[in-house]
């Protein structure tokens, strides 16, 4: 081979990889720690907005926790990349019909990896939530997806998606495999674990004397036998009599997110409502103080979380 045809041929092989760099792939890319990078196709897209994740799962036709295994630039001008992966955990959407079952295995993702489709930065043998519509499309890349690594396992919340609208929730987070699925009346994470420990300490202190009756719990959004997310527990009544007449000073405490609807009945047919409001940066306390006449009358309380209430609780009453 002569001196011009090895320039030539270096000339062309030079012009593919540029051009492939101007589309920004060729063909598939499976290298371990390299991004996805679809092609940027200066296409107008008009996505849906949604307000939460609950909605976003409802308009969904599945949901996957899965591994990226490749990346490459499609045929079609619908979308910019595909996307397979391989599945760890799958959940059905509220738009699938009633036969729909999410992919096993290892399939494609219709979706969007160029610059200027909104969505992250996808990352080959990196493992994210991704929230797909009918034909296996990706659906609005700002919104709909979600990266786990070891933080996400241990506080679900820390995953946020590329607008940062929404984070991934407890419930989603069980459904798929990434955190244990319990009934939501047990923390799961270390985080959560230190504060119930907290409020427990609280609720069970007796440097001032030993309270009257005292309780703390763990509650949470949780799944049932058939994986499907269901809402926090109220908690069981607790009795507060017979006591003493005299002045008591009910504290209610709260560390988490949410909030709980404490309902004191006295008298059996009284039952006054109390807002206890959560803080996940510190401990909450919400008291109440309860003037009783007569020893013998019936009293008791119960705590009824809010729908997404995720918090470590408790109470304790005490004579003032």
């Amino acid at each position: 081979m002569n001196n011009t045809r090895i320039l030539r041929a270096v000339a062309s092989m030079t012009a593919v990889l540029l051009a492939c760099t101007a589309l920004t792939a060729c063909s598939e890319t499976d290298t371990l720690g390299q991004t996805c990078a679809g092609a940027d196709r200066s296409q107008q897209y008009d996505w849906p907005s949604y307000n939460s994740i609950e909605a976003m799962s409802e308009a969904t036709e599945a949901m996957y926790y899965a591994r990226v295994v490749s990346c490459a630039v499609p045929e079609s001008t619908t979308y910019d990349t595909d996307i397979t992966v391989e599945v760890l955990g799958s959940a059905v959407g509220g738009s699938a019909d009633s036969a729909s079952q999410p992919a096993s295995g290892q399939f494609t993702i219709h979706g969007y990896t160029a610059e200027g489709a909104g969505g992250p930065e996808l990352t080959i043998g990196d493992e994210y939530v991704f929230f797909v519509a009918q034909n296996d499309m990706q659906m609005t890349p700002a919104q709909s997806v979600f990266p786990v690594d070891d933080e996400t396992r241990e506080r679900p919340a820390s995953s946020a998606n590329a607008d940062g609208s929404m984070t991934l929730d407890v419930p989603l987070a069980q459904t798929l495999g990434i955190i244990e699925a319990t009934d939501g009346t047990s923390p799961v994470t270390d985080e959560d674990v230190k504060r119930l420990e907290r409020v427990t300490a609280l609720t069970q202190d007796d440097t001032n004397g030993e309270p009257v009756v005292a309780s703390a719990w763990w509650r949470a959004p949780g799944v049932d036998d058939e994986n499907n997310p269901t809402p926090p527990q109220s908690t069981a009544i607790s009795d507060l009599s017979p006591w003493d007449p005299g002045t008591y000073v009910l504290q209610a405490y709260c560390y988490g997110t949410g909030s709980y609807d404490m309902e004191l009945t006295r008298d059996e047919n009284d039952t006054q409502h109390y807002a206890v409001a959560c803080s996940a940066d510190e401990v909450a306390v919400t008291s109440v103080t309860i003037e009783v006449a007569d020893g013998d009358e019936a009293a008791w309380v119960q705590f009824i979380p809010g729908e997404m209430t995720s918090a470590a609780a408790g109470f304790r009453v005490d004579k003032a």
